[in-house]
């Protein structure tokens, strides 16, 4: 599926293949290579991408959530270094949300803003901590009162765990 605003407004969630070679050794230098590919495949006017960098420590997990921001998308950049277990990205609505074991080499673009699609993250049962890239298409930068995460309860989690190969066409 083709990474558009269309397309992030009606499915919620878009997920995308990206060249792995992109990751450098470090976050610093591999942040603005991925800004820029992002913003290859997509931007909106008037909105600047700005990133945040999420770290997940063992035991830690991320409740279903949407996220309330002065913006139109949000990506996710998974690029893991070594096996893990546990960490499963959510992903869907309130009544289904489905999982996804993060791979290095995809990203998922969300739909802020919108209590129908939430997302978050089953608990890290390794030891070594996880960190991914995250990035939000802005009017203006976060500050405190500027972002918003709303916690979704009562959600019912799949049994089935996809891969991300088998999301690049999700609908």
């Amino acid at each position: 599926m083709k990474v558009t605003i269309e397309n992030i407004n009606k499915y919620g969630f878009v997920f995308h293949k990206y060249d792995s070679s992109l990751i450098k050794d470090s976050l610093e230098e591999t942040s603005p290579i991925l800004s820029n590919y992002i913003n290859n495949l997509i931007s909106v006017k008037g909105e600047t991408l700005y990133f945040d960098i999420d770290t997940v420590v063992k035991d830690q997990e991320i409740k279903p959530h949407y996220h309330v921001i002065l913006g139109s998308f949000q990506t996710v950049v998974w690029f893991p270094k070594s096996p893990f277990k546990g960490r499963d990205y959510l992903f869907g609505t309130e009544s289904l949300l489905n999982k996804v074991t993060p791979e290095e080499g995809y990203m998922c673009f969300m739909k802020p803003n919108d209590p129908h699609f939430i997302h978050g993250v089953t608990q890290l049962l390794s030891s070594e901590p996880i960190q991914t890239l995250g990035y939000s298409s802005l009017v203006k930068p976060f500050d405190d009162t500027r972002r918003y995460d709303t916690f979704v309860e009562n959600c019912v989690i799949s049994e089935d765990t996809y891969t991300l190969s088998q999301l690049l066409d999700h609908k």
